[in-house]
C-alpha cells in the first residue's frame, strides 16, 4: 500500500486546457490540444491503495485546472484533511472572485503561467483583465495564512522558447504591473520533446537572455537580481551539469527510478510532463 507522502503531485490525467500553445509539453506541434478525455477520479482505488498520511504540500497538475473544476474540487476535498497546502499552475484566464474564494477555503496556492512580454503568443493576457485584478484584490484582503503556510504571492512562471523576446522587453512589461502586490517569478525551459523546432530553447538563446539579465542587475535592482538567481538555481546548473545530480526533482526521480506522481485513475508517473500520454503503470 502506498502512502500519500510517497508522492509529490497528483495528476488530472488528460485534463482539458482552454489554451492551445504550440510550445507546451501538453500540446502538439500544430497547436492542437492532445488532452482528449479526462480520466475519472477512481476513489475506490485510492481508498484501497493509498494511506492518507499527512503531507505539508501537494501539487495538482493537468491541463487548465479550472477548466476541469469538477474533478479538481473532488480530489481537493477528498485530500483536504491530509494536506497542508495545495499548489496549482493555471493560465489565469478563468480566475475570478469565486475561484479565489474556493482557493482560500481549501488552502490552494496558484502559480500563473504567463509569458510576460510574450504573452501575446497565446492571444490573451489575463493580467490586462479587470476580473483578474478584482480576484487578486479579494485575495489580498481576505487571505490569512495559518502557521507554516506560505504567504500568498502572484507567482508568474514564464515559458522560455525560441520566440522569447529580450529580458529588456520583459522588464519593461514587469514595470507596468500594479505595484501594490507581491510577485514571484520563475522559468520553464522547453527542451524540444514533441515540440516544433522554432520553439526549442537552445544554449545560444539561454546565454543571450542571461547576459541581458546580468547587464541589468545593478542598474535595475531587485527584479533582475531575483530573476538571475531563479534562473541559475532552477535551470542553468541543470544544463551545465553542475553538480552532476539534476536540479529538477522530477528528472532526478526519473534517474533514480522513482515514480513520484499519482493520477486520479491510480496510474503512477515520474512527473507531470507524462500525464497526457499512456505511460503510467497502475498497480
Amino acid at each position: 500500500m502506498y502512502k500519500l507522502s510517497d508522492f509529490r503531485e497528483v495528476l488530472m490525467e488528460q485534463a482539458v486546457c482552454n489554451f492551445h500553445c504550440k510550445y507546451c509539453h501538453s500540446g502538439f506541434g500544430d497547436g492542437s490540444n492532445c488532452h482528449s478525455k479526462l480520466l475519472s477520479f477512481d476513489k475506490d482505488w485510492w481508498d484501497k491503495n493509498v494511506e492518507k498520511d499527512y503531507v505539508e504540500h501537494l501539487a495538482i497538475w493537468g491541463g487548465e485546472p479550472f477548466a476541469n473544476f469538477k474533478q479538481l474540487d473532488e480530489i481537493v476535498n477528498y485530500l483536504n484533511d491530509y494536506v497542508g497546502t495545495f499548489t496549482l499552475i493555471t493560465n489565469g484566464s478563468l480566475i475570478d472572485v469565486d475561484k479565489i474564494k474556493w482557493c482560500i477555503e481549501h488552502r490552494v496556492r496558484l502559480h500563473f503561467s504567463h509569458d510576460l512580454s510574450d504573452q501575446g503568443i497565446r492571444g490573451k493576457d489575463f493580467l490586462q483583465n479587470d476580473k483578474f485584478w478584482e480576484a487578486m484584490e479579494y485575495m489580498k484582503e481576505n487571505f490569512n495564512p495559518v502557521w507554516r503556510q506560505p504567504e500568498w504571492k502572484i507567482s508568474l512562471q514564464k515559458v522560455l522558447h525560441e520566440q522569447t523576446s529580450s529580458f529588456k522587453e520583459d522588464l519593461k512589461y514587469i514595470e507596468t504591473l500594479p505595484k501594490d502586490y507581491k510577485y514571484n517569478f520563475s522559468f520553464a525551459i522547453q527542451r524540444g520533446e514533441n515540440m516544433p523546432d522554432e520553439y526549442v530553447w537552445n544554449s545560444d538563446k539561454i546565454l543571450s537572455y542571461l547576459s541581458e539579465v546580468l547587464d541589468y542587475i545593478y542598474e535595475k535592482g531587485e527584479y533582475a537580481k531575483f530573476i538571475y538567481m531563479t534562473f541559475i538555481r532552477r535551470h542553468f546548473r541543470c544544463y551545465m551539469d553542475i553538480p552532476a545530480k539534476f536540479t529538477c526533482r522530477p528528472m532526478q526521480d526519473l534517474a533514480d527510478g522513482k515514480m513520484k506522481s499519482i493520477g486520479l485513475s491510480g496510474n503512477l508517473y515520474f512527473c507531470h510532463a507524462n500525464n497526457e500520454f499512456d505511460k503510467g503503470v497502475k498497480i
